[in-house]
């Protein structure tokens, strides 16, 4: 071959040559990054790669979830490549924002407000669709540090300390989103029980989105087939179309009927059961129904739903302490057969119902009650605190941040009355979607962020503590306390007993009195003890506390098979622990590996 024929040949093998089509469909199987690379090498390559609405389609589709990409495609201009470089920047500035929280907010990690993350509210309010974006990577940023924690490594930002600060972000986000939700229900009258259930369960899980619409849908099923067999028992007067709502208006089935095919469908047909507990699981209707298993308001709240979409005159009447299902028969009293009941309560463990049997607290049968909303709220909170008793996590720390809201008090002061008062005008008429808000959303959300101003605090220098050679324990061990057994983590120590609590501990029962280190700790049993050095001694067989990572997040940031490593803050407040720690590890593998050499030696002995 020729010079002049293999330069020819060269020259059409270049990637310049091959067709825009081709190029794109090998830009496909590259990430952004790669793409954007590629679209930097010439002029001709950026116009192409910026055009091609079809690669960058796959690229949002690819970053985003489901619904999102559903809900860009109908409301979305069709501009792909600017939409994937506005989320992607915005994921960008999210992952540095939350690593900057911790230098920030070491010292004073339980209080930070709205307004300590207002940068993050900017990002999540800056188009229509970055709030759901926002909120769908800090969950996602939690998803993937819970799964890398079983790895006993880490890397920023997936650590302990900013699954911390993303969810105390995520809180507040949510939180003001769901409270704009609640007024909005309250205004148009749709405070249903089971949406106020559901409401309980987006405020205290904001890990996981529970959307309205697949509870709505899981209970329109339930509906379809109660329907079903009403048409079969009824099929109404011959010649006419009748819907069984339209039937049971006008009086040709009976409201006892459909309570009876409702219990009917619940009990008999999917065999729901009673759960005692009152957990993310028995209250969460969509699991519920998956499981066929739930609590008494799961329960009450689905039946409630049914029934009511048929017209029948049910209410689900709540109170301290107290709730129950109450039916009225529709015909006065005087009317129907004396022996009839005219107040029936369900029995939510059968479906039964039973004449008379309301609570003697509540008042005479000729009493009438309605339901309320709030008082419901009230109650599955009360539930949900008298189950999970002392077990401390992210849901109910979360859960005691929703009576500030009903209350008014903290973060929400005023945030109800304000919306109440503003949303009448503005936004009635305007449905809510996470996935997309109206512009007029976008402003409250804005406005309830600037609402209750709070004086900004000095930051708070780390005090740096010396090590002494008495003290014999680190940051991060896992020790046992000598006398009663438990476990607990090391959180941090002082040379001597603190004044503060000197008054607390028992001195008698020291050897060594007030002057020896005593050590902050978190017990296994979520609670935070001061103990004497002659107390503790360090764990045989150190295990990971996964129940105790939502309290120790911004101090720590992984687990690493021998105890938890301390991010750079705690390490600048004891910066000389970590060689002690290293001691300690080298002689438990040197431990465990010796322990291991003669379990085997004597194995073979045997044999």
């Amino acid at each position: 071959m020729s010079e002049d024929e293999c330069n020819v040949t060269e020259k059409n093998a270049s990637i310049d040559c091959l067709p825009s089509e081709i190029i794109s469909i090998i830009l496909k199987h590259n990430d952004c990054r790669d793409s954007v690379n590629f679209s930097a090498t010439c002029k001709y390559f950026y116009e192409m790669v910026q055009s091609d609405q079809c690669l960058w389609k796959e690229r949002f589709k690819e970053i985003v979830p489901p619904d999102l990409f559903k809900s860009m495609i109908k409301n979305g201009d069709g501009d792909w490549f600017t939409e994937t470089k506005r989320l992607t920047t915005i994921k960008k500035l999210i992952y540095e924002r939350i690593v900057n929280m911790s230098p920030e907010f070491f010292c004073r990690p339980n209080c930070i407000q709205i307004e300590d993350i207002r940068s993050i509210f900017d990002l999540a309010l800056s188009h229509n669709v970055s709030f759901y974006f926002v909120v769908h990577t800090i969950q996602d940023l939690v998803k993937r540090t819970k799964k890398s924690m079983q790895s006993l490594s880490c890397h920023k930002p997936f650590t302990l300390t900013e699954m911390y600060y993303g969810r105390v972000a995520l809180r507040h986000l949510m939180h003001t989103y769901l409270s704009l939700k609640w007024a909005s229900q309250r205004i148009n009258k749709e405070q249903y029980p089971h949406r106020v259930l559901n409401f309980f369960i987006q405020w205290i899980d904001n890990d996981h989105l529970y959307p309205d619409d697949i509870m709505e849908e899981k209970i329109n099923t339930i509906i379809t087939k109660v329907e079903k067999l009403m048409q079969e028992a009824y099929p109404g007067p011959q010649g006419t179309h009748y819907t069984v709502r339209e039937l049971c208006d006008k009086g040709f089935i009976p409201h006892r009927n459909v309570i009876a095919a409702t219990s009917y469908i619940m009990y008999g047909e999917m065999r729901m059961t009673l759960a005692t507990s009152a957990n993310i699981d028995t209250l969460n209707i969509v699991k519920v129904l998956n499981n066929k298993c739930g609590h008494s308001i799961a329960l009450a709240a689905i039946y409630f739903a049914i029934v009511k979409s048929f017209g029948v005159d049910c209410e689900l009447v709540t109170f301290p302490n107290h709730m129950f299902l109450e039916w009225r028969t529709p015909v006065p009293r005087e009317i129907i057969d004396p022996s009839s009941p005219y107040i029936c309560t369900a029995d939510l463990k059968t479906g039964l119902w039973n004449p008379r049997r309301r609570c003697p607290f509540s008042g005479s049968v000729n009493t009438k009650y309605s339901y309320h909303p709030e008082s419901l709220l009230q109650y599955i909170y009360a539930s949900f605190y008298s189950t999970m008793g002392v077990i401390k996590n992210w849901q109910t720390q979360n859960a005691v941040h929703l009576l500030d809201f009903v209350s008014g008090y903290n973060n929400y002061r005023n945030f109800l009355p304000y919306l109440l008062d503003s949303m009448h005008l503005r936004t009635i008429n305007i449905p809510l979607d996470h996935k997309y808000l109206h512009e007029l959303h976008i402003q409250l959300i804005h406005e309830l962020t600037s609402l209750n101003k709070t004086q900004r605090t000095k930051k708070e220098n780390v005090t740096v503590k010396k090590r002494d050679s008495c003290v014999r324990f680190a940051v991060g061990m896992i020790c046992c306390h000598q006398s009663y057994g438990f476990i607990c983590l090391v959180r941090g120590w002082d040379l001597t007993c603190a004044v503060e609590w000197q008054r607390n501990v028992d001195l008698q029962s020291l050897e060594y009195g007030y002057n020896q280190p005593f050590y902050n700790v978190i017990a296994a049993d979520l609670s935070e003890r001061y103990i004497a050095q002659e107390n503790l001694i360090e764990s045989s067989d150190p295990n990971r506390l996964a129940h105790l990572e939502d309290f120790i997040g911004y101090e720590f940031t992984h687990f690493d098979g021998f105890s938890y490593v301390p991010n750079d803050e705690k390490k600048a407040e004891y910066p000389n622990d970590m060689p002690v720690v290293s001691t300690y590890r080298q002689h438990w593998e040197m431990y465990n590996t010796r322990g291991t050499y003669f379990m085997i030696r004597s194995y073979f002995d045997d044999v």
